[in-house]
């Protein structure tokens, strides 16, 4: 499951990054390493994702392990959203 889920992470959202990130270069002016950890920040959540599951497995607490979860989601929204 977490292969499946890293190459549909990764197919859907490839053409989208690689556009957003010519978008933080050209318009907003914010150099290449800025802008490709910028854009690198969902992969992480992706990839984040099956660890909390694994957590919430072992140690059932769910209703914490669900809010930090829908918190670090919200993390690129924000950073997108503040950028200049």
């Amino acid at each position: 499951m977490y292969s499946i889920q890293a190459l549909l992470t990764w197919g859907a959202f490839y053409a989208f990054m690689n556009y957003l990130q010519s978008i933080f270069v050209h318009k907003f002016f914010i150099g290449d390493t800025t802008a490709g950890e910028l854009v690198s920040i969902p992969y992480w959540i992706a990839f984040s994702a099956p660890i909390f599951g694994i957590l919430t497995d072992k140690y059932s607490k769910r209703c914490s392990l669900l809010c930090v979860t829908a918190s670090m989601s919200l993390i690129p929204v924000f950073m997108l959203y503040f950028t200049p």
